[in-house]
């Protein structure tokens, strides 16, 4: 039996529960999205195969299955190298369509043409050829390794001749064993937990995929352990629990938040941490357990002690039965230290800070709300402000810390959940990367809000720049009107000045079932009173 290679992909999709696909098209693919069109598998057009790559790998996580990002050979191949990194990185399942020229011009024309097997070598799973008579082979080894723990992206190049051909109809399923346990024996890992006095709890990205929250959170309480989350792994417990003690961010100094938790602790238990989550080098001397989908080997910490490797539901259940209760009363501790943090929010009407901003959306939005954010100074304070009740509602760049995230993050989430609440947090120079992502927004009927803190400079890295005492010149933009290039795109649009302004455009917002753009005009001086907060006056 013979089939075009168009329609067996689209079948594919099909199957998989691709419903759409994302990208800037060849003119050798563009049969592939009429096809698709033509069973309901919508074709996204971006402005840019960067924003393109990354919307896919998130809608893959949102939706537990790839996500497929298509583009042109050459310069469109190298600008999917953005969300090829990410989907490395942040474990999202991700596959690449890239053009090629056909096999008997590939060694002949030089024009666009490189060595895509190459360029993506380090950041994915693998890169893969389409063969005429190898179609559904290679798609279903391409969806096998994309979904196989940890999570990233697959490439699979397609000769431009490939897609109008008849092509062999090969079944072939593509599947590939999952890791075993291996390393340590559940007796000794649970030895430890039982023979230590006040563990902690990091929950990291990898959470976000296990199947049985309840059984986490009741490992946690079992072990009275307060627990802190990775900016990835942030709502996989209710984070207004009494144990819940914020984000991890590495911090080992006396006067940080984090400090003040783990430094009560004689065991640190990370669950589903990748190692790209750790950005400092490891202060603590506590031995240090580690349970997670693949070897996590995390070179910053040298007081490590055992590894469960392997399924982390099936982990958690060989050993919850196993575990002694304990009793600490940490929840008192945890409140004590939360009392100190919002004691310390001003969101007056007539005042303007990132942590009032922050603060009054939380207290506006439903608790089942998505939110997406990028790195930026703001985002520091997003970690602790902003709680979560449900995995996958915060979704933020955990081992990239990366600028131009929200917004293709936001994109995705609203292909997925049309009807939710949604709102990106975004800074200034995250928006100038993503500028056409708005037009995305806008096309797609999305009901976003989108929050831009313009403090007209790369806040960040002047944030650090200060600590340092060294010279922040040369990190200024020019005063950009985001709200003006939102009405240009005929979004509704705001500029606010203070946390009243702020409240009513929030609730017109949401109100009005709309794209809307809310430009907070802040500046870097305000990010110096309360960041310190957290990381250098607690007071334990």
């Amino acid at each position: 039996m013979t089939k075009r290679t168009v329609d067996l992909v689209v079948d594919w999709m099909k199957e998989n529960r691709i419903g759409c696909f994302f990208g800037i098209p060849g003119g050798a693919s563009l049969n592939l999205i009429e096809e698709a069109d033509r069973e309901g598998i919508k074709y996204i057009l971006f402005n840019n195969e960067a924003s393109a790559s990354a919307a896919a790998g998130i809608w893959g996580m949102l939706n537990d299955t790839p996500g497929i990002c298509m583009s042109i050979m050459g310069p469109g191949a190298l600008n999917c190298v953005f969300g090829a990194g990410l989907a490395l990185m942040e474990r999202h399942p991700l596959i690449l369509f890239t053009d090629r020229y056909p096999s008997e011009t590939i060694n002949i024309l030089d024009h666009q043409n490189i060595l895509h097997k190459n360029l993506f070598q380090s950041i994915t799973k693998d890169s893969l050829l389409a063969g005429q008579d190898t179609i559904d082979k290679t798609l279903n080894e391409a969806y096998s390794l994309s979904m196989k723990q940890p999570f990233g992206a697959v490439h699979i190049d397609f000769p431009t001749d490939i897609w109008s051909k008849e092509s062999k109809l090969i079944k072939d399923t593509g599947q590939i064993e999952d890791n075993n346990l291996y390393e340590n024996s559940f007796d000794t890992f649970i030895d430890d937990i039982n023979n230590s006095r006040n563990p902690v709890i990091i929950t990291g990205l990898a959470t976000k995929y296990i199947n049985d929250n309840d059984l986490l959170l009741k490992l946690i309480e079992k072990l009275d352990a307060p627990f802190l989350s990775s900016y990835g792994g942030k709502g996989t417990i209710r984070e207004d629990h009494p144990l819940y003690a914020g984000a991890a961010f590495g911090l080992s100094n006396i006067g940080s938040f984090e400090h003040g938790v783990l430094s009560i602790s004689d065991l640190i238990i990370l669950i589903g941490v990748d190692s790209r989550e750790i950005p400092r080098k490891w202060g603590y001397k506590q031995k240090v357990l580690s349970i997670d989908y693949t070897d996590n080997k995390i070179k910053s910490i040298s007081s490590w002690g055992k590894r469960l490797i392997g399924d982390i539901d099936y982990i958690l259940c060989t050993i919850f039965p196993d575990l002694r209760k304990k009793n600490n009363h940490n929840s008192k501790y945890i409140r004590m230290l939360w009392k100190q943090v919002y004691d310390k929010i001003d969101d007056s009407d007539q005042l303007l800070s990132a942590e009032g901003v922050i603060s009054i959306t939380r207290n506006m939005l439903s608790k089942d709300s998505i939110i997406s954010s990028d790195t930026g100074v703001f985002n520091m304070l997003l970690g602790h402000l902003w709680k979560c009740y449900k995995p996958r509602t915060f979704l933020n760049p955990s081992c990239t810390t990366t600028m131009g995230f929200s917004l293709p993050a936001i994109i995705a989430a609203s292909l997925t959940f049309p009807k939710k609440q949604l709102l990106a947090f975004c800074g200034d120079g995250s928006m100038l990367m993503r500028l056409g992502d708005l037009e995305i927004l806008s096309r797609i009927g999305s009901y976003a809000t989108i929050v831009i803190f313009n403090d007209n400079g790369l806040g960040t890295i002047k944030y650090a720049q200060k600590q340092l005492n060294t010279n922040a010149k040369y990190l200024d933009y020019n005063n950009v009107s985001f709200s003006a290039i939102g009405l240009a795109l005929g979004i509704e649009s705001f500029t606010i000045k203070n946390h009243l302004e702020y409240r009513e455009s929030l609730k017109r917002s949401l109100e009005s079932n709309k794209l809307s753009v809310i430009e907070v005009l802040i500046t870097s001086e305000n990010y110096d009173q309360f960041i310190p907060v957290l990381r250098n006056n607690m007071v334990y």
